[in-house]
């Protein structure tokens, strides 16, 4: 993982999770490893759901006027 984000809605109820892999093999090998298990059996009781996807994406700059 190069870089992960966290954000929540202002109440507090919602966390929108954003990481940044080096490659889909990378970031689906951490999916299977044992401290990711660890980790959702510790989130558990904290979340009513949790959804994952890999996205393909680019870096979008302003233009200037």
């Amino acid at each position: 993982m190069r870089r992960a984000f966290a954000y929540g809605s202002e109440d507090g109820q919602e966390i929108t999770g954003v990481s940044f892999w080096d490659s889909e093999k990378a970031c689906e090998s951490w999916r299977a490893s044992e401290p990711e298990a660890q980790r959702r059996v510790a989130m558990a009781p904290y979340g009513a759901e949790e959804r994952e996807g890999f996205y393909r994406g680019r870096e979008l700059t302003i233009p200037q006027s």
